[in-house]
């Protein structure tokens, strides 16, 4: 089976290389974004199976960028785990509103990322 690809998406350059670091470790494929538009675009040409998504980002936050893709046909069934550090109950009932799959509040340690990447592959039958 091929390895899961996973778009991380955050404007925090520093946090977005110890997560693509920390997944490519365990075998997976990990493109990354710094913003909303870009993430959209790389979501509709690269179909990844997981998007790891920051909320608040210049351009286009989140939430907005779930939505986008939850209504293009080519990006609906990518899988969303917001990873941010908005940890209100009202955020998390947005994030999930918006689309979102899984909603991972920071700080968080690697080991609880990878073991919510995989939980999250693995219920969508991308990896076993």
């Amino acid at each position: 089976m091929t390895p899961a690809k996973i778009l991380a998406v955050d404007d925090d350059e520093g946090l977005l290389q110890l997560e693509q670091e920390m997944l490519e470790r365990q075998g997976y494929i990990v493109l990354t974004a710094t913003n909303g538009r870009e993430a959209i675009e790389i979501a509709r040409h690269e179909h990844p199976d997981l998007i790891l998504l920051d909320i608040m980002m210049p351009q286009m936050d989140g939430f907005e960028v779930c939505r986008d893709l939850r209504e293009h046909p080519e990006a609906a069934g990518i899988m969303v785990m917001f990873v941010t550090a908005k940890a209100k109950l009202e955020d998390k009932e947005d994030g999930f509103g918006a689309g979102g799959d899984d909603y991972l509040v920071k700080p968080f340690s690697m080991r609880e990322l990878v073991l919510r990447v995989n939980a999250t592959l693995e219920r969508a039958g991308r990896i076993r």
